[in-house]
Parts: C-alpha cells; structure tokens; sequence
C-alpha cells in the first residue's frame, strides 16, 4: 500500500513538472511572437 502511495506522489509531481515546462514554452512562444 505504502508503494502506491509514493508512486502517487511521483505521477503528481511529473504532472507538475510538465505543467511548469508547457507554462515555460508557452512563454518563450509569446517571447518570440509565435502566438
């Protein structure tokens, strides 16, 4: 059960990590006028 739990946390993390690397391409899209 304990394993799930940290498997959990890692899927939750990687979403986060792709969320902020999408929100930082966003970014740089709008920095180079490519919106």
């Amino acid at each position: 059960m304990r394993i799930s739990v940290i498997q959990m946390e890692i899927e939750d993390g990687n979403k986060k990590e792709n969320i902020q690397k999408a929100l930082s391409y966003i970014e740089k899209c709008k920095n180079d006028d490519f919106v």
